[in-house]
């Protein structure tokens, strides 16, 4: 007997070791099967990534990319609140198959170039290792993830057919405004908004955009302007008593989506804090992502 545990573990190391470098495999919730791994965009830049298969998916080829939040990294799908998203949308025909989650760290933005090397390597490089075709791709981005998302929503491939955007950490303001402009800005927020929080997200939007222009040219805020009435539908959501602030941007989004005449679905959720749902919201983004 002991003699066939030292096999047995000798066998197992090997298989270890004969691992793809790149491939990891976490410990897997019963509701999903998950497979991870890196990738290289050369020198000094690299992304990790995470494809997980929901229990019962359907072979729609249908993929979800999903974007985290600040502090989150590529396993951040693996939530209760998501089994609960995916859950949902299995109830309509057109469920996406796997959700592939895509990070470039605990915090991160997409710049001109990032948006450029999203759509033409990372996501061909993570599509050839799902083992079917894909023949649709929607996008979801809550917080950071929601800024993202529209960064992406605006790059010329249009790679997505439906794009969600929720409690999008954007600001009706620019990182590089003036030091006055910024203090009128925060001074100007609700009662028992983390200023703190707002200060600190400028300083890391100007260590990824080096001037004013070059985040208007991506500034979410700005991204319905930039849109055509025949533009991927959108969804957004904005809760009204977000803490960190962000809600008057998901609002003047919204807004000018509307007046734009895109093909948007916006709600706004009273009484919530940041990236809250009620149940009715969550069905309703279930409903949008598997359409």
């Amino acid at each position: 007997m002991k003699a066939l545990a030292l096999t047995l573990g000798a066998l197992l190391l090997l298989l270890t070791s004969c691992t793809h470098k790149t491939l990891r495999e976490p410990a897997q919730a019963a509701s999903a099967r998950v497979q991870c791994g890196t990738g290289s965009l050369g020198w000094m830049s690299s992304y990790s990534w995470c494809v997980s298969t929901p229990a019962g998916a359907p072979a729609s080829g249908h993929v979800l990319y999903y974007l985290h939040g600040n502090g989150g990294n590529e396993k951040s799908w693996a939530t209760a609140e998501h089994d609960q998203l995916a859950s949902q949308w299995r109830k309509h025909a057109n469920a996406p198959s796997a959700v592939v989650t895509v990070s470039f760290g605990s915090s991160w933005f997409l710049t001109q170039s990032a948006q450029e090397n999203f759509v033409r390597k990372v996501m061909p490089e993570v599509e050839a290792r799902l083992g079917f075709a894909v023949k649709k791709r929607s996008l979801l981005g809550e917080s950071m993830g929601g800024f993202n998302a529209s960064v992406l929503a605006l790059a010329p491939q249009r790679p997505f057919e439906r794009i969600a955007i929720v409690c999008p950490a954007v600001y009706n303001i620019n990182p590089h405004a003036s030091a006055r402009e910024i203090s009128q800005f925060v001074a100007r927020q609700p009662a028992g908004t983390n200023t703190k929080f707002i200060l600190k997200w400028f300083d890391k939007q100007r260590g990824f955009y080096r001037s004013a222009a070059e985040f208007e040219a991506l500034n979410p805020v700005r991204m319905p302007e930039r849109l055509t009435s025949s533009s991927t539908p959108l969804f957004l959501l904005g809760d009204e008593k977000d803490s960190l602030g962000v809600y008057e941007g998901a609002l003047v989004m919204a807004k000018a989506a509307q007046k734009r005449g895109l093909n948007v679905q916006w709600l706004s959720i009273p009484n919530a804090d940041h990236c809250q749902h009620t149940p009715a919201s969550s069905e309703a983004l279930a409903a949008f992502l598997a359409r």
